[in-house]
């Protein structure tokens, strides 16, 4: 919950609300509770006072403080690889439930004159000996919007943090969350634009980077869960146009405690630009709680009994042992009591707080200034119960590593890619995946299925897919030049009808391949004119046809198809040039309100999308001539009473000028922030001043206040049937 002053707020606030209920006569005795909560006998399991630095427990385990004592033959990613979420249950990259177990940083902004600053606990060494020898397999990162955070002028070194931070987390195959940690702002609305801006950033840097986690709003408050629903919508979108597989977790009203009022209206995928009704994919709702609250106890597990059996997959990504504000009373038997639960339900979990930070929720005494080589004399209660609970449970998962590392993986989201992928064969066969993940095994499966199919590399001597390709006629016909669709009829068909993909086969007389899926040495003759520091742009490229289009080209680079291919990248994906008949940026954009939502009239953004990820998609990219399902719903308001996109773009010509044709987001802005102000019309069936001039009641209560008139009509009007048009 709160880490600072609103957490007091809400203590004294309950203060106050006990008080009242004696006033007036209300019962508060224990037996009052007892319906509610069992646990009569927990206040007083623990009392902690002063500044935190003792602990009430033992650590079970030697803590070394030294990672060279260690040697993690198996990393947590390398044993579960990319998780997904089926049901209820995250699940690892071989459809197995994962239960991740971790600790959640405090502010990273935070220095005010420590001795130890937050940010300072994210190095390699410490997260190195939160792995081997506590157990941990996930980290996250709160990156506070206020508090002096992200969104009051603290990006630039935040951002250093946080990277810093994802980058030790890869290296050492650990699991992290960039947790979007909204507070005393409590609505997530108040930073709508720049969570926007954040997760668009770094979705695309981290883009099918399978350990990062998104936390899009840590603890709603004040705000229903209507309105965070329609931010969520507003921000999944940009993260799936990027990392179209990512984990997403969702905060939940009152403080991330209502998880049963979700459970009854969770995120569907028709909610974010789907077509069905369907759970959105990979996405988790958050349950925190503290366990020596009052109201953190039985009512609070209800809650969530009622959400898992309601079928809403959930994770913890912040508790406590302590009460709400971070501090005072412990309560170990509840705390316990919410272990179980979450093991029962396979809901990881993050503890707070990873810092020295003088409250008893404080993983390390506050006379610990180390931000790594700690051992069992550094830890206060809450540390010593977390090693106790958590590292027992990590070794039971990982007790089969030695063993497991003989064989190397070889299954992703339930497919077994044996018959055509051997670990040991594709890095030694394929030096730049080597360097890459060569000491990763699931990394370099996840290389393989995501990239080296469709790039035709060769991952199993007995299985050759140009050979494969070459052989087979009926392949051909049925699947042309994509490459990993050949790797899949093998394993699905091929091996069983012992087709041969071994022995070499020539290319057939008359059969030629495109320059995407040829042979080496027939992309290395194309890559002058379609490959540009790395990137094919082939799917929206075209030489000949993008100096053909434009004279200025043609008379500029007609006989020069790199300096072509350059102009295109650096100017022509801005500007929004076709080069390719099967491409156009804006038949693309209007046919997907996804995109729309991440990317606004950012034009390169759709190109660099298809190419990455919309081709294998099967999105439509020409011949949309009208914007398909423009968004009428901003701030949890529907506007489509007063509002249509296509007629307020036709009737204001200065808006639609102002903001293209493609950036529907922006145009309803504008009709919100300017258009009802100034009276403007944005639909055949609502004119505001027909509709002032109309009623009486209303110019007495609005007089010339035109907004007012809008709202009116959308609030009470249309129940009302009042008239609003000639």
């Amino acid at each position: 919950m709160t880490k600072f002053k609103l957490k007091k707020i809400k203590q004294r606030l309950l203060s106050l609300a006990l008080a009242g209920a004696l006033a007036i006569g209300l019962s508060t005795s224990p037996a009052a509770y007892a319906a509610t909560d069992t646990d009569t006998d927990i206040e007083e399991t623990f009392t902690m006072y002063g500044d935190n630095n003792s602990s009430s427990i033992a650590c079970n385990y030697n803590l070394t403080g030294n990672p060279a004592n260690y040697t993690n033959v198996t990393t947590p990613y390398q044993k579960h690889g990319k998780l997904s979420v089926s049901g209820t249950n995250i699940v690892d990259a071989s459809g197995q439930a994962v239960q991740l177990r971790g600790v959640s940083l405090h502010g990273i902004q935070h220095t005010n004159g420590r001795t130890t600053a937050f940010k300072d606990y994210v190095n390699y060494s410490g997260f190195q000996l939160l792995r081997d020898e506590w157990g941990v397999n996930l980290i996250r990162i709160p990156v506070y919007t206020e508090e002096g955070g992200y969104c009051n002028g603290n990006s630039a070194s935040m951002d250093t943090t946080i990277q810093n931070a994802v980058n030790y987390a890869s290296q050492l195959g650990m699991y992290i969350i960039i947790d979007w940690h909204i507070l005393s702002d409590g609505n997530p609305w108040n930073h709508q634009s720049e969570a926007r801006t954040f997760f668009d950033k770094y979705s695309k840097l981290y883009a099918g980077k399978g350990n990062v986690i998104y936390e899009i709003c840590n603890e709603p408050n004040g705000a229903d869960w209507g309105t965070v629903k329609s931010y969520a919508t507003s921000i999944i979108p940009v993260i799936r146009a990027n990392d179209a597989n990512a984990l997403i977790v969702v905060g939940t009203p009152t403080w991330s405690q209502d998880v049963d009022v979700v459970s009854q209206n969770p995120i569907r995928n028709y909610d974010i630009g789907g077509s069905d009704s369907n759970l959105a994919r990979n996405v988790l709702y958050t349950i925190h709680f503290y366990s020596a609250e009052y109201w953190h106890k039985d009512n609070l597990r209800s809650k969530v009994t009622t959400a898992h059996n309601n079928g809403l997959p959930m994770f913890c990504t912040e508790f406590g042992i302590t009460q709400a504000s971070g501090d005072g009373t412990i309560d170990i038997d509840s705390a316990n009591t919410w272990m179980n639960l979450l093991k029962q339900y396979n809901i990881s979990y993050a503890i707070w707080s990873f810092s020295n930070n003088n409250q008893t929720s404080s993983i390390f005494k506050t006379s610990c200034t180390k931000v790594n080589g700690w051992t069992n004399s550094d830890l206060a209660t809450a540390g010593c119960w977390f090693v106790n609970t958590t590292r027992p449970l990590y070794d039971a998962e990982m007790s089969n590593s030695s063993s497991a590392s003989a064989s190397y993986p070889t299954v992703y989201n339930g497919v077994d890619y044996s018959a055509v992928y051997d670990y040991n064969y594709y890095i030694s066969t394929n030096g730049d995946v080597k360097v890459a993940f060569g000491s990763n095994s699931y990394a370099a499966l996840e290389h393989f299925v995501n990239y080296g199919m469709s790039e035709g590399r060769l991952a199993k001597a007995s299985f050759n897919v140009h050979y494969y390709r070459n052989r087979y006629g009926d392949l051909r016909a049925a699947y042309g030049n994509d490459l990993k669709s050949y790797y899949m009829h093998y394993i699905n068909y091929g091996a069983a009808e012992r087709r041969d993909a071994k022995t070499y086969c020539a290319t057939p007389a008359g059969v030629s391949y495109s320059s995407s899926s040829s042979s080496s040495s027939s992309s290395q003759a194309s890559s002058s004119t379609t490959v540009l520091n790395g990137v094919d742009y082939s799917p929206v490229y075209n030489f000949n046809y993008y100096v053909n289009r434009y004279g200025d080209l043609k008379a500029a680079f007609g006989n020069n198809p790199e300096a072509a291919l350059t102009h295109f990248v650096i100017w022509g994906m801005r500007e929004g040039r076709q080069a390719s008949a099967n491409f156009d940026v804006y038949s693309y954009a209007r046919g997907n309100q996804d995109l729309r939502l991440a990317y606004g009239n950012d034009l390169r953004s759709y190109y660099e999308h298809y190419i990455k990820y919309g081709r294998y998609e099967g999105r439509r990219t020409t011949g949309i001539t009208t914007l398909q399902n423009p968004v009428t719903v901003l701030g949890g308001i529907d506007y489509s009473p007063v509002y249509d996109y296509n007629y307020y773009i036709s009737a204001n010509p200065d808006v639609r000028s102002a903001f293209g044709i493609i950036d529907d987001t922006a145009v309803l802005e504008h009709f919100i922030k300017y258009g009802m102000s100034e009276g403007r019309r944005a639909n055949a069936t609502f004119n505001v001043y027909t509709y002032k001039n109309n009623y009486k009641d209303l110019q007495a209560a609005f007089g010339n206040n035109l907004k007012a008139y809008y709202m009116h009509y959308l609030k009470d009007g249309i129940k009302e049937k009042r008239k609003a048009s000639n």
